[in-house]
């Protein structure tokens, strides 16, 4: 197993649990520069329906990882920010520092996707949640670099390849540019609208509202029917999915009855 921080092959398993149902997790550590890293195997199960062209739905399991503004913004900030001032400040006013920071935050989620996909994922999704606070030419210039050379270095490896990120309506066809197969739209943007800017020959991933998980079962249904009449109507492939994260009070049970509703639908 390489490791993700220096891609040493020299590493040792120090802990295995079941993470959950369907992975097993294994805490290594490497034997060259002693960090430790997570990966999660004997993925079996699927939990994501896809859309093929021919209308066909099959499941598939992505492994997620944050990236981009984001993930450098977490460790700028020292946490969650609504405003991204001293992210931006960086970003502006030392482009260099900025560029140094985002190739090596690149490099290394590149080189851990990787050992994810040897683990067995059977797709990989760039989380950038926080891109939308960009404008397109700043996301362009400071950003998509960085993306795309994640997306290049698993390339070789034959699996989709999804990049998502909140309030990007209006950066979805960079999105899409930076390399990914299939782009992430959250529920501010219809689909129809989406494809157009996305492009021809990519996929779409969402796009239902997240709090529409606490109305009543009749109505979880009413708007996931919505969003698949919606992606079939955009005549492209399609991941139905949350168009964000699903909100700590949740109920569990919501989404388990989403799911079956999904997979029920898409089998007529």
């Amino acid at each position: 197993m390489v490791c993700p921080i220096c891609e040493s092959c020299d590493t040792k398993v120090v802990d295995k649990r079941e993470a959950d149902a369907v992975s097993t997790r294994r805490r290594r550590e490497c034997l060259d520069c002693h960090q430790r890293f997570t990966t999660y195997e004997r993925v079996e199960q699927m939990d994501l329906m896809v859309a093929k062209h021919d209308g066909r739905r099959e499941s598939f399991n992505p492994d997620k990882l944050r990236t981009g503004i984001t993930l450098a913004s977490y460790l700028i900030e020292g946490g969650p920010s609504r405003t991204y001032e001293h992210t931006k400040a960086m970003m502006y006013g030392e482009p260099e520092l900025w560029r140094d920071l985002l190739d090596r935050l690149a490099a290394i989620t590149g080189a851990f996707l990787k050992v994810q996909i040897e683990a067995g994922a059977s797709a990989v999704q760039l989380f950038d949640s926080w891109a939308g606070a960009l404008a397109p030419a700043d996301y362009r210039r400071y950003v998509m670099p960085a993306s795309a050379q994640v997306f290049q270095a698993v390339a070789g490896y034959g699996v989709p390849r999804i990049h998502f990120g909140v309030g990007t309506g209006e950066l979805l066809g960079l999105m899409s540019e930076a390399g990914a197969d299939v782009v992430g739209v959250d529920w501010r943007v219809p689909l129809d609208e989406a494809a157009r800017r996305v492009g021809p020959g990519k996929a779409l991933q969402g796009n239902l509202d997240p709090a529409v998980l606490f109305a009543p079962t009749e109505a979880v249904e009413a708007k996931a029917r919505e969003v698949l009449a919606a992606a079939e109507a955009a005549g492209t492939g399609h991941v139905f999915n949350l168009g964000h994260g699903v909100p700590p009070t949740t109920d569990p049970d919501a989404l388990t009855r989403l799911v079956d509703f999904v997979h029920r639908e898409s089998a007529r």
